[in-house]
């Protein structure tokens, strides 16, 4: 993909939804060094019914919205943006990290709450959350739709979202992608 990219710059497309798969096209656009045509939809399911219809040629996606179109065959996945290989339920596809260094792209969901909800609150919500991930049943469904069951405290979350925001602020930067 990125030797396409190269070879015939501005005429690949990639869909972009404002989240993950905008991150994933700028990051890829990054490291090809040449343009993309992003094009831009109203969240993922849009995205993905624009692959299935031709309209795009790429899209970065989390699993568990592309998951049921990839075993019907009616897209197919290339690689994990997993820093390693081997997460289910795409265990056997290659981590993009493999052919482009560093590439490192994973999706996450969270619970937030407003800033100046009171931190007795906030420590007895990450304890019930954390308490409903132990349960077994609930770790197999989340893993059986692609999902990885974390917990931590909110101190290394606040830590990680940080991370997270200097990380991909500054891809979207250089790529000249603007919050709205």
């Amino acid at each position: 993909m990125v030797d396409l990219i190269r070879v015939k710059p501005g005429a690949v497309s990639c869909g972009a939804s404002g989240s993950l798969p905008t991150v994933g096209c700028a990051l890829l656009q990054s490291y090809a060094k040449t343009e993309m045509i992003m094009v831009m939809y109203k969240g993922n399911a849009p995205a993905l019914t624009g692959l299935m219809g031709g309209e795009i040629n790429l899209l970065f996606d989390v699993v568990n919205t592309a998951l049921a179109q990839v075993k019907s065959a009616r897209v197919r996945a290339i690689a994990s943006t997993n820093p390693k290989r081997g997460s289910p339920p795409f265990a056997e596809l290659p981590a993009l990290a493999e052919t482009i260094p560093g590439f490192d792209l994973v999706s996450w969901q969270a619970a937030m709450v407003p800033r100046a909800t009171p931190r007795p609150i906030i420590g007895r919500l990450n304890r019930e959350f954390l308490a409903v991930l132990d349960l077994p049943e609930v770790r197999q469904r989340m893993i059986d739709t692609g999902l990885e069951p974390a917990g931590s405290t909110p101190e290394a979350f606040d830590e990680f979202l940080s991370r997270e925001y200097a990380k991909y602020g500054q891809v979207l930067k250089e790529a000249g992608i603007n919050p709205e």
